[in-house]
């Protein structure tokens, strides 16, 4: 039998000097049904912070994972968790996160460090989870790769 997931994409779009908007919809695969987990909440993610704990991973996912889920009982902190008690029942739980073209910055970001909230633990050293980011363009026409050889891609 194919293995089961559940999937939790959360969209984050630029509003003002390290203002965001993150919006998101949780995803079960098993009914093919699309919810809308979160309307468009604020977050404010401080990115010299981040820089300033660029040498301390565990630092900085736990201030990234701070400046994006919050705290219990904040919008996204809630969405997240009721994403991850939704996908206990199968084999774990996708996250995809899709930058838009307006918060190019966020690119940036280590969100391989993220902490899980509440636990403490990185998000995506769970064996339940799977993490994808998302680039998002207005221009959808083919490019033909000018030298296929320089061609990097980071897979975790």
């Amino acid at each position: 039998m194919a293995a089961q997931y559940s999937e939790l994409e959360l969209r984050i779009q630029w509003l003002d000097r390290g203002v965001y908007f993150v919006g998101g919809k949780y995803i079960d695969t098993e009914q093919d049904r699309e919810n809308d987990i979160l309307e468009p909440v604020r977050v404010a993610i401080d990115l010299p912070r981040l820089r300033d704990l660029a040498l301390d991973p565990d630092a900085y996912g736990a201030a990234l994972s701070q400046m994006l889920f919050g705290n219990p009982g904040d919008p996204i902190h809630e969405a997240f968790l009721r994403a991850r008690v939704a996908s206990a029942a199968r084999d774990g739980l996708r996250i995809r996160l899709h930058v838009q073209a307006s918060a190019p910055e966020l690119h940036a970001l280590h969100w391989e460090l993220i902490h899980e909230p509440g636990t403490g633990k990185p998000l995506l050293a769970s064996p339940t989870i799977w993490f994808s980011r998302f680039l998002s363009t207005g221009d959808l026409r083919l490019h033909p790769l000018q030298d296929p050889d320089s061609v990097q891609v980071l897979v975790v």
